[in-house]
């Protein structure tokens, strides 16, 4: 008899290091743009993460293994958000920096 712990989540399988955005597909300043986000939602997600270490969550209606992977997918969206509105301007940054790199390889 199989259990649920045994099925394999997404949160569980890949690591953040493993979802960063490959910026050697960045061709063009729209394509930098986007890749420049995704990297800062990743980075994003890093920071929430160890902010959200700390807090105990026992109780009634909280902890165990299924809030673990929960948690994980509600600081995924978190930080899509942030990104979407702005973020922390890394990903200007970014974006410039891949244009640049773009341009000096040519």
């Amino acid at each position: 008899m199989s259990t649920i712990s045994a099925l394999p989540f997404p949160a569980q399988a890949t690591s953040p290091q493993a979802a960063l955005p490959d910026a050697s597909r960045a061709k063009d300043k729209a394509a930098a743009a986007k890749v420049a986000k995704e990297y800062e939602g990743v980075f994003l997600q890093e920071m929430l993460g160890h902010m959200f270490k700390g807090l105990s969550t026992d109780g009634l209606f909280g902890g165990g293994h299924s809030e673990e992977i929960y948690r994980s997918l509600l600081l995924k969206e978190y930080a899509n958000g942030l990104s979407d509105r702005g973020g922390l301007g890394i990903s200007k940054a970014l974006q410039s920096e891949i244009m640049r790199l773009q341009e000096a390889s040519k």
